[in-house]
C-alpha cells in the first residue's frame, strides 16, 4: 500500500525565492529507507537521523535518484513567475535544486505527515 502526503518544505517561505507551493510525496516503507541508507552508506545518529559526513555530495546524488521514485507531484511557484509542475522543472533550476536536496532528505530521513 502506498501512502501519498503533501509536504511543504522548510524552504518555501515568503522570503524565499521559491515561495509557494508543494510536492505530493510517496511516504517510503521503513524497509526501503533503511535500504536506501545503506545503499547511500549513510550512518544514523541515536535518533536515526542521517548524520553528516565528507561523502556528502555523492550520497546526496544517490538520495536525489531514490527521492525521483517517491514525488509524485510537484507544484511550486517562484516569486519571479516561474512554475514548477514536475520533478525536471526543479531538477533543472539552481533553485530548484534546493527543493529537490530538502525532500529527498525527508524522504531518506522519514518524516511524520501532518494529521491534516
Amino acid at each position: 500500500m502506498e501512502k501519498i502526503v503533501k509536504l511543504i518544505p522548510d524552504s518555501v517561505n515568503a522570503d524565499s525565492v521559491i515561495n509557494e507551493g508543494y510536492a505530493m510525496v510517496s511516504m517510503p516503507s521503513a524497509q526501503q529507507r533503511f535500504d536506501y541508507l545503506a545503499e547511500c552508506g549513510f550512518e544514523t545518529d541515536e535518533t536515526g537521523k542521517v548524520k553528516a559526513d565528507g561523502r556528502a555530495f555523492k550520497a546526496i546524488s544517490k538520495v536525489l535518484g531514490f527521492a525521483k521514485a517517491h514525488i509524485k507531484e510537484v507544484n511550486f511557484k517562484a516569486k519571479d513567475g516561474r512554475v514548477f509542475k514536475n520533478y525536471e522543472d526543479l531538477d533543472y533550476d539552481m533553485d530548484g535544486n534546493q527543493i529537490l536536496v530538502e525532500l529527498s532528505m525527508k524522504i531518506i530521513n522519514g518524516f511524520r505527515p501532518s494529521p491534516n
